[in-house]
């Protein structure tokens, strides 16, 4: 082969192993390893209150009177970088790996991918499996359980009560609150309660909607999570 042949096929051979070798979008890679692309479809844990992947357009956390999590994360989806098969792989390949390793009450319940962005429909059987599974703090509890976690409840001080629009939480309000029901989370997703769990505070970073729907509007993180006061 002359010496301007084998260049032309050396080159040739490069750019298919480029070809071969891309990487998806960050973006997905964080969808893969902490598995928030979810929507969730209420596994018969919601009666009268079923759930479907297009019900949601952001991502959000669906939580039962029992504990349950159903989860909705919503990313964009271009066909450019990855399939729709690698991510199901992807996912499934996670969820076998989290299972050898002895975790449990987790399922997929489904993947769909439209208009540009990818959903995937997630249950988990308590807020500790989301937490080992995913690698994201969470909590479903009281708001004294919350506390001695070690969760900051300060975003509800001064917040209004979904009964009294007109009663802000004040400074010393959480200690009558003790034995209320509390969700907190610390990611970027909307909250829904089931159910049975109406909403009776919302942290300041959180918008509710009605009863059992809160958006989230502000940051959110371990230090300032998202945070609601169940009725």
């Amino acid at each position: 082969m002359s010496d301007s042949r084998r260049r032309t096929y050396n080159s040739r051979q490069r750019r298919g192993r480029k070809r071969k070798n891309y990487q998806p979008a960050s973006g997905i890679l964080i969808v893969i390893s902490v598995l928030t692309l979810l929507v969730l479809f209420a596994a018969g844990r919601f009666k009268g209150h079923g759930v479907s992947a297009g019900d949601y357009d952001r991502s959000t956390l669906v939580f039962s009177k029992k504990g349950g999590i159903t989860a909705v994360s919503v990313e964009s989806f271009d066909k450019d970088y990855y399939s729709k098969e690698e991510l199901d792989k992807a996912v499934d390949t996670a969820l076998k790996d989290y299972q050898a390793a002895g975790g449990s009450g987790i399922a997929k319940k489904s993947l769909s991918v439209g208009n540009g962005t990818a959903k995937l429909v997630m249950t988990y059987d308590s807020t500790e499996e989301y937490e080992k599974f995913n690698r994201v703090p969470a909590y479903f509890g009281t708001v004294s359980g919350a506390q001695e976690k070690g969760y900051s409840l300060d975003g509800l001080i001064g917040t209004p009560s979904r009964l009294d629009s007109g009663s802000l939480l004040p400074a010393d309000g959480l200690s009558d609150l003790s034995g209320h029901g509390c969700i907190v989370i610390t990611e970027e997703a909307d909250i829904v309660t089931g159910k049975g769990i109406p909403i009776l505070y919302a942290s300041s970073n959180l918008t509710t909607k009605d009863d059992h729907t809160a958006s989230l509007e502000g940051t959110v993180s371990r230090e300032n999570p998202a945070v609601i006061v169940l009725q």
